[in-house]
């Protein structure tokens, strides 16, 4: 749970996985509490991502959720185990920091490679725990940077304009590729 939530206050699980590590390697901290603190931040790394996406598509959150629960019910799991049966690391690396960061790799592939053939029923679970609103409809409608709320603010409303034209740049780019093999090859069909 601390490493949970101190990925979560730090936004980052990379982050706290590294200071773990480190104070792991400076003798600041014993291994034991860093591989539990590691593999709570797992969990706290899939939080961030579930926080961030709760306003988006069902979609969006139904793939999150799923993050959620096979990171955070794998870590508790890996760390039930490594502490039930007293396992050592020395397999997998020959300092106490390389074991830990070894854990947390293997963690993440193992998980992968575990959960991988189970995707389609992971989906189905999580689309019947987050069911899609009546009212969810993309909005593929482009919004334009022109902005008239910021005309008082010359420096705003130069950054708006040139975004605008950017967008009118990439617009003119999709054009003229598919009109310049016409310039090679003349088919009055394709024109």
């Amino acid at each position: 749970v601390i490493g949970a939530v101190f990925a979560l206050i730090v936004h980052s699980s990379v982050g706290a996985i590294l200071l773990f590590v480190t104070l792991v390697s400076q003798g600041l901290m014993p291994q034991s509490a860093a591989i539990a603190l590691v593999l709570g931040a797992n969990l706290g790394g899939a939080m961030i991502a579930y926080m961030l996406t709760l306003s988006t598509s069902s979609g969006a959150r139904q793939v999150i959720l799923a993050n959620v629960v096979l990171r955070g019910g794998a870590a508790m799991l890996t760390l039930f185990v490594i502490t039930l049966l007293d396992l050592s690391l020395g397999l997998i690396g020959t300092s106490e920091a390389g074991q830990v960061i070894n854990l947390h790799l293997l963690f993440n592939i193992g998980l992968t490679l575990i959960i991988l053939p189970f995707t389609l029923v992971v989906s189905k679970l999580m689309q019947s725990l987050v069911k899609a609103s009546s009212d969810e409809s993309p909005n593929l409608e482009r919004v334009s940077a022109l902005n008239p709320a910021v005309l008082l603010t010359p420096d705003r409303a130069l950054i708006c304009a040139a975004r605008e034209l950017m967008h009118s740049g990439e617009k003119i780019e999709v054009m003229l590729r598919s009109v310049g093999k016409l310039y090679e090859n003349w088919d009055e069909k394709t024109a």
